[in-house]
């Protein structure tokens, strides 16, 4: 039996249909290249992508920051860690990707080994951000930058759903989430672990009925 919160074990383990299914869902999509824009990765960066999945994303990554760059995918599931592993030879870059086991309380990287560190989706769900952002600022090189995308659960708007109904929901399924609401605290967050020329960027993504149904 298990001692690890839901919102972490539902990440450790993994049976192997679902890991077949995140290793499709997961698939690099050219539309989100806008949202890697800010982070500024280029030829020779060293580049962390922590909460990297299969891997998708750190591969994408790869082909930005060149033969010269490298890319460090960083999961804490041992099964997304094998897939990028796989998917890195596919790709043909599994000499500028590397994969580690970590659930960010601890980052497997020396001090100052990095010039970019991106993460989407992941800081919702570590035991503490604090300190795990204090540890994306240790392995930053002076100069370097974090790239964090993360969402707010209490600040979505479902229409036609109530704003109550809504926040219930929420609730019944902020178990799945250490913290749902990390988006209005990055900024914060940010501060207390030293980082300057902090950026927010609000990115409002309406989604409508008719694009995920028939």
């Amino acid at each position: 039996m298990t001692s690890d919160p839901f919102y972490k074990d539902h990440w450790i383990n993994i049976d192997r249909d679902r890991l077949d299914r995140y290793q499709r869902m997961f698939q690099w999509n050219p539309d989100s290249s806008i949202l890697y824009e800010p982070a500024d990765i280029g030829p020779g960066h060293i580049v962390g992508d922590f909460g990297s999945g299969p891997g998708h994303t750190a591969i994408e990554i790869a082909t930005w920051v060149g033969a010269d760059g490298h890319v460090h995918a960083l999961d804490i599931n041992s099964g997304f860690v094998s897939q990028t592993i796989d998917n890195a030879v596919a790709a043909g870059v599994s000499n500028n990707v590397s994969a580690h086991q970590c659930d960010g309380s601890t980052l497997p990287l020396p001090d100052g080994s990095l010039d970019r560190l991106t993460t989407r989706n992941t800081l919702i769900y570590v035991d503490n951000a604090e300190y795990t952002i204090c540890e994306f600022r240790r392995v930053l090189r002076t100069g370097g930058k974090v790239h964090a995308i993360e969402g707010d659960w209490p600040m979505m708007i479902v229409e036609p759903v109530s704003n109550k109904t809504w926040s219930t929901l929420v609730d019944a399924a902020s178990h799945a989430c250490r913290t749902p609401d990390i988006g209005r605290k990055l900024y914060g967050l940010m501060m207390l672990a030293g980082f300057s020329d902090i950026m927010f960027r609000s990115l409002p993504d309406p989604i409508l009925m008719e694009d995920c149904c028939p």
